[in-house]
């Protein structure tokens, strides 16, 4: 008996043994096509070793169990369990047809109706560019107020249009983070340093009018900045840079997590010594470079309970300093931001999203007036903007029998005014002061139904707005005289609705059209704020109205080759009504006045195309271009601009990517964007020449947590011109950059 007994033990012993014993796992790795690929992440599922395939695409692990998982740059993840001591693993490739949130059903760009447009990761890492809007000239049509980026522009030329729509300072287009506004609530312009560059996951674009979905701001589209998820286990990823013009760059985006709460730190700094942007040809002893130191900071918590709900809040910190391209025109910002919100999934009410934010802003600005031979300057007027925004919104997202129907409402309320001192000869000589309130409402519904080989989608948006408590006083300095002009509480109403269809010829092929409608109410700046810039004055206009669009659009869209091929093209026109414009009042040697006001009707028709491919993980392929005629229909009382072009709007642009990115060597990426000529006034008088620019990214991972790299934007040294007031003003020269990332993972 005690012979069976110690037979039986030495068996468990030797059984235990045996079932812990590693098992040593050899395999190779291979993209779908047998190429091998070497530098993929091997893991073993059940414990943190790790290892890399080499040059030949082979592995060699040791597991407790034969479950690993493979990453590569590329590729979709692929989780086994290795029947045999010797594995052959196919990586496939990642589709271009990924899902996007924009559109709030949850859709792809193959099933799509509507242009939507993806930045992804990878894209935004491989652009040499720096700053987002930079980065964001990929896509066409994306424009700013001027072609001059946020590293050097001033932000009131920040504006964003989509799609030949124009812009003034304000946009024309939404811009998104966290399902909150990151357009300024006082002017409308958008401080693109605000989300720190490691922090975003991708960028998601709707092109065409969206108020259906989000109202003001979105009729010429909505620009959507995702965020990277933060991870349970300890993570750090940075990147720091110095580049041209002294030019340090750090962006920085870690945390960890601790029994269902996750914290973690988004910040980024750069700052530059810029560039002279008046032409080299029109310089004096008043231009200087134009520049920016920005930083930005958000902490972030959140709490997860279960996999179906997150809790969390987020405060923001944003602050930047700039001189303007002469010695007397600066101007600096404060912003401070707190989003909390919740996210739930239900098993039979859907998915609810929430979101509580609130804003406070100070804004200064010096302006001056600059002699005509550019030797003397003088200041004319000092401002500071303050301004405040308190908004909420909540979301749901369901289903009917595999019908995809969403509904929602937001609020928000606006207050700011600029207050200004106006100098003449060195001493102030009256204090002026114009603001106001503006408070927004709106809810919205709609949904996507499915019958057969066509898909039918439907929403519609009631807006109301309401314009209160506007004045603009004044008051000399020397004698005290003062006026206050009350404005007259207003408001607005507005009703946008979509209708869309999309029909799948083949598998692979499917034609789209939509129709929707949208609107634009005018900023607190455009009201009652007045600025110069140079020797143009523009005046405000506390008159002035929404503006209105009707979009419509058609598009042929290929979906091929196991989504790695994504063809998107076809036509489309946007007729916009009480366009807000800067309008020439007068012109002199010395000084251009011009006033803020609703045009007759403008019109943008054009063609746009999409194309990417993917033939493997490691050569990635893209081009698109636009082309859009943008031109004045009506304007009663001024009838001289019937049929000019739009200023800011060039009729054609071309952009195109190659990305190399064999695992064993590096990436490399040639990016080609190009431009023809557009106007920068309303009277056609002031021409902007066209360009092409090129953009050259090289990388190399040093360690398996370290990579190296090189950017060189406009490499080809093209001269950009930006802007003309009338003195011709540049854009980006040549810039180089070395930089190093760092990525830091505990498991």
């Amino acid at each position: 008996m005690n012979l069976l007994l110690r037979i039986t033990l030495l068996l468990g012993a030797a059984v235990c043994v045996a079932a812990q014993a590693p098992d040593i796992v050899i395999g190779v790795i291979h993209d779908s096509r047998a190429a091998v690929i070497g530098g993929a992440t091997v893991k073993c599922a059940d414990s943190s070793v790790t290892s890399a395939s080499d040059a030949n695409g082979g592995f060699s692990l040791v597991c407790h169990s034969r479950r690993i998982i493979v990453t590569a740059a590329g590729f979709e993840t692929s989780d086994v369990t290795a029947s045999a001591a010797n594995v052959v693993i196919d990586l496939q490739p990642l589709p271009i047809s990924a899902t996007v949130d924009v559109t709030r059903a949850g859709s792809t760009l193959a099933s799509s109706p509507a242009s939507v447009a993806v930045v992804g990761g990878r894209q935004l890492e491989t652009s040499a560019a720096l700053s987002l809007d930079d980065k964001l000239r990929q896509v066409p049509g994306f424009t700013l107020f001027r072609r001059a980026g946020s590293t050097t522009a001033n932000p009131t030329a920040q504006g964003v249009s989509l799609r030949g729509v124009g812009a003034s300072g304000a946009s024309r287009a939404l811009v998104l983070n966290e399902g909150v506004p990151l357009n300024d609530p006082f002017g409308g312009w958008v401080y693109w340093g605000r989300v720190p560059g490691r922090s975003i996951s991708e960028v998601e674009l709707i092109r065409g009018a969206a108020s259906d979905l989000y109202g003001s701001s979105a009729i010429g589209g909505v620009i959507s900045v995702v965020n990277r998820p933060p991870a349970a286990h300890p993570f750090g990823d940075l990147d720091v840079a110095y580049g041209s013009d002294r030019s340090p760059y750090a962006s920085f985006f870690g945390g960890a997590g601790i029994a269902g709460y996750i914290g973690s730190l988004a910040a980024e700094g750069f700052r530059t010594d810029g560039f002279i942007p008046t032409a080299p040809e029109s310089r004096g002893p008043v231009d200087t470079a134009a520049n920016v130191g920005r930083y930005s900071l958000r902490p972030r918590v959140e709490y997860h309970s279960g996999t179906s709900t997150v809790v969390f809040v987020a405060p923001s910190m944003y602050q930047e300093r700039r001189k303007n391209g002469s010695p007397l025109q600066n101007n600096d910002t404060r912003l401070v931001e707190l989003i909390s919100g919740i996210d739930t999934t239900t098993k039979h009410l859907g998915t609810f999203s929430a979101r509580l934010y609130g804003l406070t802003e100070k804004y200064h600005q010096s302006f001056s007036a600059i002699a005509a031979n550019r030797q003397t300057e003088s200041l004319n007027r000092l401002q500071t903007v303050p301004s405040q925004a308190l908004g909420s919104s909540l979301q749901w997202t369901g289903s009917i029998r595999r019908q995809v129907i969403f509904a929602g409402a937001d609020i928000r309320q606006i207050r700011g005014r600029s207050d200004e001192t106006s100098i003449s000869n060195g001493v102030a000589t009256s204090l002026s002061s114009s603001g106001g309130r503006e408070t927004t409402f709106g809810s919205f519904a709609g949904g996507i139904v499915n019958v057969r080989k066509v898909t039918l989608g439907g929403s519609v948006r009631y807006d109301w707005w309401r314009d209160s408590r506007g004045y603009s006083a004044t008051r000399t300095i020397a004698g005290g005289a003062g006026q206050v002009t009350p404005f007259s509480a207003r408001s607005e109403s507005r009703l946008s609705p979509r209708a869309s269809a999309l029909v799948r010829v083949t598998p692979h092929i499917s034609v789209s059209g939509v129709i929707s409608t949208a609107f634009r109410q005018p900023t607190l700046n455009e009201l009652y704020r007045g600025f110069r810039v140079g020797n143009v004055l523009t005046l405000a206009n506390a008159s002035l109205t929404a503006e209105r669009a009707i979009n419509g659009e058609a598009a042929l869209i290929v979906d091929a080759l196991d989504q790695r091929l994504y063809i998107r093209t076809g036509p489309y026109c946007l007729r916009l009504t009480n366009a807000v414009s800067n309008v020439t009042l007068s012109a002199t040697p010395s000084l251009i006045t011009r006033q803020r006001q609703n045009l007759g009707s403008t019109r943008s028709c054009g063609l746009e195309a999409d194309v990417k491919f993917d033939p493997s993980g490691e050569w990635s392929i893209s081009a698109s271009y636009l082309h859009v005629n943008s031109t004045v229909t009506g304007m009663p009382g001024n009838e001289a601009l019937v049929g000019l072009q739009l200023a800011q709007v060039p009729r054609d642009q071309f952009t195109t990517s190659l990305r190399y990115s064999p695992s064993r060597v590096g990436i490399f990426s040639v990016q080609f964007r190009s431009s023809t000529s557009q106007w920068d006034d309303d009277l056609n008088t002031l021409r902007l020449a066209p360009y092409s620019v090129v953009d050259l990214y090289a990388s190399r991972k040093v360690t398996h947590w370290a990579d190296i790299y090189l950017a060189v934007e406009n490499a080809s040294g093209s001269r950009v011109e930006s802007g003309r007031t009338p003195v011709l003003t540049l854009a980006q020269p040549r810039v180089l950059r070395i930089g190093m990332r760092l990525n830091f993972t505990k498991r």
